[in-house]
């Protein structure tokens, strides 16, 4: 049976449930959904080369600089320090005097080496006119800022709030979703600030309008 399945593609995988049990991973591995709600879902990108804000570039433009820094500059050692030359340095240099080792042409944009850590992207004139400001390069970052360590985890759960529409919201189906997204937003971003050193976290959980809902093994709401 089992050859038969292999020689017909049929993935025997499991699907992985990540984020406190609530999404579960797509078979292409590309975004998770949510198990007990509709409507509700997120992007899996893997964070290889990052803007100077730490946003992960989209994967296709992600894998094509990946791929030609590889070309390139594999097994080169990476200096100390961030950058071999300073942010005010790297921004009053004149494009005369930095040294291009080499560059790679996407539709659209050009993206630049100086040395294995020095990369830079440029829109061409007239591309993506909103993003570009007029023309002016910015680093790229390949890794994250922060090393993983085999402790991180998310803090553990302090409160349970079950966000419940009423019967006015019984023609908008799906919104509940949304709307406990919105409230979860609002009140991580304001515990960042006014709370920084609490341990514990809420969790934010949608209920649709006269859903069943199973609290443990026999309970029922």
């Amino acid at each position: 049976m089992t050859v038969e399945l292999l020689e017909h593609d049929v993935s025997l995988r499991q699907s992985v449930v990540v984020l406190d049990g609530l999404y579960k991973v797509n078979d292409d591995l590309t975004k998770v959904d949510s198990i007990y709600w509709k409507a509700d879902s997120c992007e899996i990108r893997r964070g290889t080369w990052f803007s100077q804000d730490w946003q992960p570039l989209e994967p296709p433009i992600a894998d094509a600089i990946e791929a030609h820094h590889l070309q390139y500059f594999r097994g080169q050692t990476i200096p100390e320090g961030t950058t071999v030359f300073s942010a005010k340095e790297a921004s009053n240099k004149p494009p005369s005097l930095v040294v291009e080792l080499t560059e790679l042409q996407l539709e659209g944009m050009e993206i630049r080496w100086s040395s294995v850590i020095d990369v830079s992207l440029s829109f061409k004139r007239g591309a993506i006119l909103r993003y570009i400001g007029w023309g002016k390069s910015q680093a790229l970052r390949r890794g994250f800022q922060k090393e993983a360590e085999w402790e991180d985890g998310s803090a553990e759960v302090g409160h349970l709030i079950l966000v419940v529409h009423g019967i006015g919201q019984k023609g908008y189906e799906n919104l509940i979703a949304e709307n406990a997204q919105q409230l979860r937003e609002s009140v991580v971003g304001t515990m960042e600030r006014c709370y920084p050193e609490e341990k514990t976290r809420p969790l934010f959980l949608p209920v649709e309008w006269r859903s069943s809902l199973i609290l443990g093994n026999v309970n029922r709401v």
